[in-house]
């Protein structure tokens, strides 16, 4: 009986390599393991990206002795590896290959931890990154026949989000009033090409996003560049649905398929590690420490939050060990919206099931920094403000596989009676105009700079119209129709209407309960559900949507009359606060005199608020004029919360 091949230990400063031997399709794979030093400059190697798959049908790899060809033991590696590897064996010569079942020990944690920490660099220093989707089936090799021939016609910009027609190419492939030249067959491939696993693997994220620009992507004995690829997804994504003859296949399934592509395609390193773990909250991985471990390689290099890989931690000691760095790398809270009456202490997110979205464009703390104190027992200390107490709640809208009409009957149950005669608590709009803001989370064009969003007139004449039966005053444009149902769909699925005592409207997580309070806390961009239990504690629901302090009304209180806020894109980009009647536009915001009260100088670049820090050459975005001591001085009553 072959022996089990033994590991050598490897150093910080190195890293294995498989030297994959020649053969033909037939013949058993034989590999050797070498230790390199990394990073280097000499060596060249592939990167793979895979998905393992069962390991019920396991391969025999046998691992050859690099210098003198002995046989050193074997390895037992899954189906889906096993083609991979001799779908890129050469018949003539060695390759040099990455691959991290093999490259890593997987029988040894410590090493696990250290190699898991390497995973960025391993990718992007790859000579090329090399995309198995498996092997061919359901038509795959047409499939990618008619993407490379459709994305050889075009190029993207840098970011991936438009697609245009190289010099002297068929201009039809960017007009979306034209199919695209897809035959039934061709589509029906397409669409189970995208609806391979390897598409949905968390890790692939990483390893595709920091790949160079010669990857490419293999499926069965056929290929295509990712750049092709790339073009043609986004190609795909600008045309009518109308043109797709998806025949038997679920085209819903398709669009979500498409859309979950096209955010991987456009991924870049981001600003922080939660807009991550947000996007990627829908992949698939099998341990649940790697939620956090898998998107560490996307953080951006400025400032990211520093965590060293543990696999001997459970995942629950992983998830708090992220809220804790976060807070201390941005000293901020906005890691708490993602919580939602977890068994785990309510605090620390359960990233292993969460699905659906956190409460996103919002600015409800403003420019405040997080206060977060720990204490025995896994409990914390934060700051906030209280903000109202649930009243009354309604059935939340279904997360999965809801029509267009059952969302309109759930809306049209929410509706409080005379809504359209009762002024909103703020006292600034009616209610109904509160309520069909609500609907769409302030997605309005009257908020956010972006043509395409509909107009609060709008979304009231829609929901008069589509949801009331009653006349459409005025008649909506087609795309304020799209946008309002797309908006809806995204953000309404799992999120149920409730009120407070004072006649606030929201959404939020199913589980609320009358009685729950409503809180902002310091440092966290939206407002939380928390439930008391008792003794000054509280437990988090989850965050929430609540109209009238969602712009640091609770810290602030209400813009004067006449001023509004306008978004440049999202939240985090910025935002002016505007003053139409006086034609005034500025960063600063109207409830807040201009100096802090410490005399420091303010600053603004593109919206975003930054302060020099006196005798450092470092800046702040927190505004001390928002510092709970100064607030508490205004009147705002800021409490101590304990979460448990």
């Amino acid at each position: 009986m072959e022996s089990r091949y033994v590991y050598s230990p490897i150093g910080e400063g190195q890293l294995r390599l498989l030297q994959l031997l020649p053969g033909t399709s037939t013949e058993p794979i034989q590999m050797s393991i070498i230790h390199i030093d990394f990073p280097s400059q000499t060596q060249k190697y592939e990167a793979l990206s895979y998905v393992w798959g069962s390991m019920d049908d396991l391969e025999t790899a046998r691992i050859i002795a690099y210098e003198d060809h002995r046989q050193l033991g074997i390895l037992q590696i899954g189906a889906n590896l096993a083609g991979a590897l001799r779908r890129l064996r050469l018949e003539n010569r060695t390759r040099a290959l990455w691959v991290d079942s093999i490259c890593i020990d997987q029988q040894n944690t410590p090493e696990r931890s250290m190699e898991v920490l390497k995973m960025a660099q391993i990718y992007s220093r790859a000579d090329k990154v090399l995309v198995w989707l498996g092997p061919e089936a359901d038509s795959s090799d047409l499939a990618l026949s008619a993407l490379t021939s459709t994305g050889s016609n075009l190029t993207t910009d840098t970011r991936y989000t438009s697609v245009s027609t190289k010099p002297g190419k068929d201009s039809s492939y960017v007009n979306s009033a034209l199919p695209l030249p897809f035959s039934r067959h061709e589509w029906q491939a397409i669409i189970k090409l995208l609806a391979r696993t390897w598409f949905k693997r968390l890790w692939i994220w990483q390893e595709i996003t920091l790949a160079n620009s010669s990857a490419m992507v293999l499926c069965g004995s056929q290929e295509i560049s990712w750049s092709d690829f790339s073009s043609a997804i986004l190609c795909i994504g600008t045309k009518n649905f109308l043109f797709v003859e998806a025949g038997d296949q679920n085209l819903v399934s398709f669009y979500e398929d498409l859309l979950h592509v096209t955010y991987l395609l456009q991924a870049k390193p981001r600003l922080d590690i939660i807009e991550v773990l947000n996007t990627t909250r829908r992949c698939d991985c099998i341990d649940p420490r790697d939620r956090v471990y898998a998107t560490l390689g996307l953080q951006h290099d400025y400032n990211p939050v520093t965590i060293r890989p543990d696999y001997s931690k459970p995942f629950r000691e992983v998830y708090k060990d992220l809220v804790i760095a976060f807070h201390q790398t941005y000293s901020d809270l906005g890691v708490l919206t993602f919580c939602l009456d977890a068994s785990l202490p309510s605090w620390i997110p359960d990233w292993s099931r969460l699905k659906a979205d956190p409460v996103v464009a919002s600015w409800a703390a403003g420019n405040s920094r997080a206060y977060l104190r720990l204490l025995p027992d896994d409990k914390i200390e934060v700051q906030g403000v209280k903000c109202g107490v649930v009243s009354s709640k309604s059935r939340h809208m279904p997360s999965l596989h809801v029509s267009r009409e059952e969302m309109r009957q759930i809306i049209r149950d929410w509706m409080p009676e005379d809504i359209k005669s009762t002024t909103y608590p703020t006292g600034t709009s009616l209610s109904f105009e509160a309520f069909a803001t609500l609907m769409v989370s302030n997605r309005l064009c009257d908020s956010l700079r972006r043509d395409l969003l509909p107009s609060i007139s709008q979304v009231e004449a829609i929901i008069d119209g589509d949801i009331l039966g009653m006349p459409k005053t005025p008649e909506p444009e087609t795309y304020a129709y799209e946008n309002f149902y797309r908006t809806i769909e995204e953000y309404l699925p799992g999120r149920g209407f409730f009120q407070t005592t004072d006649g606030y409207f929201g959404l939020s997580p199913a589980s609320i309960r009358e009685g729950d309070e409503v809180y902002v806390v310091m440092g966290c961009h939206a407002p939380l559900v928390l439930r008391p239990t008792g003794s000054s504690s509280y437990r988090v629901v989850g965050s929430c949507f609540l109209q009238g302090f969602m712009e640091a009304e609770a810290l602030l209180g209400q813009l004067p009359p006449g001023w509004r806020i306008r978004y440049d894109g999202e939240v985090k980009l910025g935002m002016r606060f505007v003053n139409e009647t006086a034609g005034v536009e500025t960063w600063e915001d109207p409830r807040l005199g201009a100096v802090s009260p410490d005399g420091d100088q303010m600053e603004f670049s593109e919206g975003q608020l930054w302060r020099p820090i006196k005798g450092l050459s470092d800046y702040s975005n927190f505004d001390p004029r928002q510092e709970a001591v100064a607030l508490r001085g205004r009147g705002v009553n800021v409490q101590n919360l304990m979460l448990i």
